[in-house]
């Protein structure tokens, strides 16, 4: 293809690393073809993936908002992880994901964090963190949120409650020209809890999204880097332990200059279905 197209001189590669040895090799024994490696100007375009994206960004938030409507309509007492996942699957793919995520976790297993579903069915009266991600033309999207099937117990009101405090403050100082640290920051001045903050920074308090669910910058952890405008991001508030109780926030925001854009239209308050 290289030689059809009369590709010639410099010429940038993307995952050198994980080319077969056979076709870096040929690449090579081209003398008009000079290789670079490409991947810095690659993991910018997910970092920033600019305007023509956004059209692909919001169809995934809309197809994680489909997600969730599915996850309300569908969860009941009894009804086991795996069958639930599947008909949210079913749900995203339907709207044009090209890969879906899903993981749960429950008040009633706080010692275990959030595995992809499974077989156990679900209960009355807890409470599940689901976490469900769709990609769409390879952008990515990430939506969590706290369920509550039948009565609310107090602990998971003042649970959420501490989540939603949290996170809003996390999203005040999501900002253009802010750094990645600033969610240590929030956590010193909030007053949470030791265990509350093990479990926030365990589970991660956000991260980029784009052509990969994970991307740079971590926040809470990354140094030397700026959110810059037009960075689309998750913010991440999880609270899972016998010491925090069982919250879970995360949603996906596009920085600018004028704020932040939510790219799903759910909120932040806890849900609740008939058991």
């Amino acid at each position: 293809m290289v030689s059809q197209q009369e590709i010639k001189g410099d010429s940038g590669i993307v995952g050198q690393a994980f080319l077969p040895a056979a076709i870096y090799k040929g690449l090579e024994g081209l003398p008009e073809v000079r290789l670079r490696s490409a991947d810095a100007l690659f993991g910018s375009l997910a970092r920033l993936p600019g305007a023509e994206a956004l059209p692909s960004l919001e169809r995934a938030g809309e197809v994680a908002d489909a997600g969730f409507s599915k996850l309300l309509a569908s969860a009941k007492v009894g009804m086991a992880e795996h069958e639930l996942a599947a008909e949210i699957e079913y749900a995203m793919r339907a709207m044009g994901a090209e890969d879906c995520r899903f993981m749960i976790a429950r008040s009633s297993q706080p010692d275990i964090g959030l595995p992809p579903a499974g077989s156990a069915t679900l209960a009355t009266g807890e409470a599940i963190l689901v976490v469900m991600a769709a990609s769409y033309q390879r952008y990515w999207v990430e939506l969590g949120q706290t369920l509550c099937l039948g009565r609310v117990s107090q602990e998971v009101v003042a649970g959420h409650k501490s989540a939603t405090a949290l996170f809003r403050r996390f999203a005040e100082g999501l900002t253009t020209g802010a750094d990645p640290q600033f969610t240590n920051r929030c956590l010193e001045e909030s007053g949470v809890s030791a265990a509350e903050r093990r479990s926030i920074i365990a589970y991660g308090a956000g991260n980029g999204i784009g052509l990969d669910l994970v991307e740079k910058p971590l926040l809470g952890v990354d140094r030397g880097v700026t959110i810059r405008d037009g960075m689309v991001l998750t913010l991440r508030v999880c609270l899972q332990g016998r010491q925090c109780g069982s919250a879970l926030i995360s949603r996906p925001y596009r920085v600018t200059s004028r704020g932040l854009e939510l790219l799903v239209s759910e909120g932040e308050e806890l849900v609740t279905v008939a058991a």
